[in-house]
């Protein structure tokens, strides 16, 4: 029986998920309780990954010397020689030939989460923000560096809440649900004792924390909150849009899959008024929400790649498997 690896990683976590060829998933580890706040990304990606993957590994009762292959969906692939850079790390890592391995940029993995082909797009919002698109003949356009910092998803979006809520305690902006939110979810009762906590780092202030904050308050009708959802949503759309403009997809149908911890819970606001700007700029858009979390979408390019009698039994099997180790999205 041969085995296999899959990798997400993005910004704040690593997913790791071993399964057979036949479909069958044996295991599922991340490195959430490895991470420190403040650590170096680019200097630890390595660590991250052979933590999770070794982690994943034990809990299937296997090795990493029994791994056949492995799918990385990874946060920091986009130009052409991180694939090289990623890939001889990956190798080195988990002790994998560079052959064996397969190096995507995160948000295909996302893709495949959602849909299995035709024209597609994926709008991937977590800490941060990545969107691509793929037409059927295969071409694609990914963003990857070229998301502004202002529209980089959870982080942008609580970003703008932290502003919001500075605002409206100083009166240079509206009051906001917001702040009772942000003090709601640290247990405070006061946002200048809680400010205090912050500046002295004795709790470690993470602007994508308050993006359900925002999520929350748009759907409790907070104005404030619905402006920060509604700007956001113009944003995607227009990123949307213009990839699908670069593959001359604008008059053709395009599935769209929206993912990423942004989406989740309340964060069907956002997935609304995507929806709602798709419709009013006349796009062909078909929103459907991830049926995978992004690790299990790296599995399946794997598992794409078996004949197609085989490749319908493993994906059977696979999303038999899905829900009981939490790869199911949602």
């Amino acid at each position: 029986m041969k085995y296999y690896l899959s990798i997400d990683q993005g910004g704040s976590k690593t997913d790791a998920l071993i399964f057979t060829q036949e479909g069958r998933i044996l295991a599922f580890a991340d490195d959430r309780d490895l991470r420190a706040p403040g650590e170096s990304y680019y200097q630890l990606q390595g660590r991250w990954i052979r933590y999770a993957a070794e982690k994943a590994a034990e809990k299937a009762e296997l090795t990493l010397k029994d791994l056949s292959g492995a799918c990385c969906s990874l946060n920091g692939a986009d130009w052409p020689e991180d694939y090289v850079r990623l890939r001889k790390l990956v190798s080195n890592e988990l002790g994998l030939a560079e052959e064996n391995i397969r190096i995507v940029n995160d948000c295909i993995g996302a893709m495949r989460g959602g849909t299995g082909g035709g024209n597609q797009a994926v709008l991937c919002a977590g800490t941060g923000m990545n969107c691509a698109v793929r037409a059927a003949d295969g071409r694609e356009y990914i963003y990857g560096y070229f998301v502004n910092a202002p529209d980089q998803g959870g982080g942008a979006i609580g970003t703008k809440a932290w502003q919001s809520i500075l605002d409206a305690y100083t009166g240079l902006g509206p009051k906001t649900m917001l702040t009772e939110l942000l003090l709601e979810q640290h247990g405070e009762s006061d946002l200048t004792e809680l400010y205090k906590k912050f500046t002295s780092n004795q709790i470690v202030f993470k602007n994508y924390n308050l993006s359900p904050l925002v999520m929350r308050g748009a759907k409790m009708g907070d104005d404030v909150s619905r402006d920060i959802v509604d700007t956001a949503a113009k944003r995607m759309v227009c990123y949307m849009e213009n990839a699908a403009k670069k593959l001359e997809l604008l008059n053709e149908q395009v599935t769209l899959v929206l993912t990423g911890g942004v989406f989740k819970g309340d964060g069907e606001v956002l997935f609304q008024a995507i929806e709602h700007y798709i419709g009013q700029k006349g796009l062909n858009f078909i929103c459907t929400p991830a049926h995978y979390e992004p690790v299990a979408g790296a599995a399946l390019l794997l598992l794409d790649e078996l004949e197609p009698q085989k490749r319908a039994s493993a994906m059977e099997k696979f999303a038999q498997d899905a829900p009981r180790f939490g790869v199911k999205w949602g």
